[in-house]
């Protein structure tokens, strides 16, 4: 009699144990018919790479134009447009993506700085002489020859620099002679030739 109390007393603490265990347990309310699920928002979106770039040749503006030797560059970007154009580099972007943006940011920086160089030293529109020079000259021709001789070091070029003067102001780092060096070279030399020697340099001034 004994060991069936036991066994009943056994079974009586079981049973609650287990409904005391099921009562603690939070209870899920069921979901609402229709209702639509949370929707995850994400802290920020990846740049896209062609909006990134628009950016960047907004801010850094700059052009070419006339016989090819009219070098122009837009003023500096603000502060602001420059932080604007660093933070969507570093915005949800990875490292490898980040160095590509600012390695395209460096090239277009450096770009700007050459022509805007270039800009400054052209003080007669696309010449660093007076215009009517250049005319006389070659005929704003940066190819041109001069015909009365068939020397190598005759002159030659938009500013008909003689080989020997091309040289000495460091024309050589471009160019053998002048007709063979670009329109930014040729502007380059001539500018050092006009601040060395002045515009008498040229014998049609």
């Amino acid at each position: 009699m004994k060991r069936v109390s036991a066994i009943l007393l056994a079974v009586v603490l079981s049973v609650a144990f287990i409904t005391s265990a099921y009562s603690a347990e939070p209870q899920q309310e069921p979901a609402e018919a229709g209702s639509i699920a949370p929707t995850v928002i994400t802290p920020c979106q990846q740049a896209p790479w062609a909006k990134y770039r628009r950016a960047v040749k907004r801010a850094w503006r700059y052009s070419v134009g006339g016989y090819g030797g009219d070098y122009h560059a837009g003023s500096k970007p603000s502060q602001q447009t420059r932080q604007r154009i660093g933070k969507m580099r570093r915005q949800c972007t990875s490292e490898q993506r980040q160095a590509k943006m600012w390695r395209h940011v460096s090239r277009r920086k450096q770009q700007w700085r050459f022509h805007r160089y270039i800009d400054r030293i052209t003080v007669y529109g696309e010449w660093v002489i007076p215009p009517y020079i250049v005319a006389c000259e070659s005929g704003y021709n940066y190819r041109r020859w001069n015909t009365a001789s068939t020397s190598y070091s005759r002159a030659s070029g938009a500013y008909q620099d003689l080989r020997s003067t091309w040289l000495a102001f460091g024309g050589g780092r471009y160019a053998d002679v002048a007709a063979y060096a670009p329109p930014w070279a040729q502007h380059i030399v001539n500018h050092k030739v006009k601040l060395g020697q002045g515009l008498g340099a040229w014998e049609c001034a």
